[in-house]
């Protein structure tokens, strides 16, 4: 016998999910221009959308991409 799922239920892992894409609609960048009326470079922090992708996904929810694809992957119920 295993260890207990990681991802209790396929509502959990939907819930999961839409965090994740949540934090990758909403990811803070800082940026650096240099501007040519000041001479000077120009920092500036702005919202940026992350693709989202299994591999992305995994990483959110600190599992490896072969252990998710080992669990739940076969799993008709996922």
């Amino acid at each position: 016998m295993g260890r207990p799922r990681k991802i209790e239920s396929p509502d959990m892992l939907y819930d999961l999910w839409e965090e994740f894409k949540n934090d990758c609609d909403n990811q803070n960048v800082l940026t650096h221009e240099f501007s040519s009326k000041t001479g000077k470079y120009v920092s500036q922090e702005l919202k940026r959308c992350i693709t989202y992708t299994i591999e992305g996904f995994c990483v959110y929810i600190k599992m490896s991409r072969s252990t998710f694809y080992e669990i739940y992957g076969n799993d008709d119920k996922y």
